[in-house]
């Protein structure tokens, strides 16, 4: 007689149905627990209950983006400062096989909030070695999206002391061919190189004057320019004009 098949017959059925029960509850529980965005990272969870071997993250042009081990870490993060905006799709895989999917669209949403010289908001991290800083630009920049988004360039046109004449160049405030990162639900402020409030090139700058002038900011993964309006009341003051003028800027809206 064959001795390796051991119990009654009732034991192994039921040893039978609860191996079964246990895989159809593994099976039946979901394996992607959460899906959010931190700063330039999605993170996604899984279920720490089911065991898979990897998690992917595919762009809306079906490429791979992210490649995850999950055969023992529970959360998986995937940089998508590069992202391309749209739909991505989330996949568990066992055995070399989906297993589960979810789609998230990722999409920044930008916005200009404040722009103004460095004597607006002394605060920031500037080099006062020199006064030279107070005649800096810096801009204000919101982002209310779900995903990250670059910052390529940045420029002040119309009623600045000194307009800026190239939006590429170096001296705009970011490195040529880099960008400045704003996070998901974030905000952050980008200061210049440039100095658009200092060594005066538009004549029609002179105390006691109130001019428009626009702010544009180029993203990187949205690929278009965002632009805003404001109005810079130009002061007596008690320095030397035009520098010497106090300066305060509004919003024009």
């Amino acid at each position: 007689m064959d001795q390796s098949d051991t119990g009654t017959p009732t034991e192994r059925e039921e040893t039978s149905e609860q191996t079964t029960s246990e895989e159809e509850e593994e099976e039946s529980q979901s394996i992607i627990s959460s899906v959010k965005t931190e700063g330039t990272d999605l993170v996604v969870k899984r279920n720490p209950e089911v065991s898979i071997d990897r998690i992917t993250l595919a762009n809306p042009n079906r490429q791979l983006a992210g490649n995850a081990d999950m055969t023992v870490a529970t959360t998986a993060r995937f940089n998508i400062a590069d992202h391309v905006p749209g739909e991505h799709t989330i996949t568990a895989v066992k055995d070399r096989k989906p297993v589960e999917s979810q789609t998230i669209t990722l999409r920044p949403e930008i916005e200009i909030i404040e722009a103004g010289p460095g004597t607006s908001d002394p605060s920031l991290d500037w080099d006062k070695r020199s006064s030279r800083w107070k005649f800096r630009g810096f801009v204000r920049i919101r982002n209310t999206g779900n995903a990250p988004e670059g910052i390529r360039s940045l420029s002040f046109s119309g009623g600045v002391p000194a307009p800026t004449t190239d939006s590429n160049s170096p001296l705009n405030g970011i490195r040529r061919g880099k960008s400045v990162n704003i996070g998901a639900d974030s905000t952050k402020a980008i200061r210049t190189e440039h100095v658009p409030f200092g060594n005066v090139q538009n004549e029609d700058v002179t105390c006691g004057t109130e001019l428009k002038f626009t702010v544009e900011v180029e993203t990187k993964n949205l690929d278009k320019t965002i632009q805003k309006e404001f109005i810079a009341k130009y002061g007596e003051g008690s320095g030397e004009p035009p520098l010497g003028c106090d300066i305060e800027v509004l919003s024009d809206e």
